[in-house]
């Protein structure tokens, strides 16, 4: 399925063509999903409403939460490599029609999809892998470093929240049957190592 978005839009000030053909895309996406039986549109995602279950990266998946890319825009930097990077801003409009694309390959293979409702709060909110980790039956929430991503954590709620001195990101979590992986750096510090070994135990 290709889509392409033709429509003329009026272009408020400061807000260029392919922005407003990227919130047309997504208004489309929506309007067209809204009755899919295995598709939820929220504003936010109550994780406790659900069973939520993953001891490996690979394997069938059942469900997922996604949004996607329509305000995506670079957060501030918070380290050198970032930085570098910032000039490479995305093209919102192609983003967003690639991951339709994605959305409606996953629909395919019956997968089950919470849709977070993108919001301009929420420059990274296509990113939903940070916002949360899944280990086992927990579900916890992340506790990021970045301020720009600060309004993510409020797009999901339910799980178990870190203490104040814990950071982490969702993103830096990868498991393999009974061992999880914790990538520890900017974003993610060996205070949530130790506090998502008191939380997980041998439960997992």
């Amino acid at each position: 399925m290709n889509l392409h978005i033709t429509a003329k839009l009026p272009v408020k000030p400061g807000l260029r063509k392919r922005d407003a053909k990227a919130i047309l895309a997504t208004r489309l996406l929506l309007d067209t999903l809204k009755d899919h039986p295995k598709v939820k549109i929220v504003e936010v995602a109550d994780v406790s409403k659900r069973q939520v279950n993953c001891t490996s990266e690979k394997g069938k998946l059942s469900s997922a939460i996604v949004s996607l890319p329509t305000y995506l825009d670079w957060a501030e930097p918070i380290n050198v490599a970032e930085l570098a990077n910032m000039g490479n801003k995305p093209n919102r409009a192609t983003a967003v029609i690639e991951h339709i694309q994605f959305l409606l390959t996953l629909l395919s293979h019956g997968v089950e999809l919470t849709l977070v409702k993108p919001s301009a709060d929420t420059l990274e909110g296509v990113y939903t892998r940070d916002i949360a980790a899944v280990i086992g039956h927990k579900c916890i929430l992340a506790n990021m470093v970045a301020e720009p991503r600060w309004p993510e954590e409020k797009t999901i709620t339910g799980g178990i929240i870190p203490p104040s001195e814990v950071k982490l990101e969702g993103g830096n979590v990868i498991i393999d049957g009974d061992v999880v992986f914790i990538g520890v750096g900017d974003r993610t510090n060996i205070e949530a190592v130790v506090w998502l070994q008191e939380v997980v135990g041998t439960a997992f």
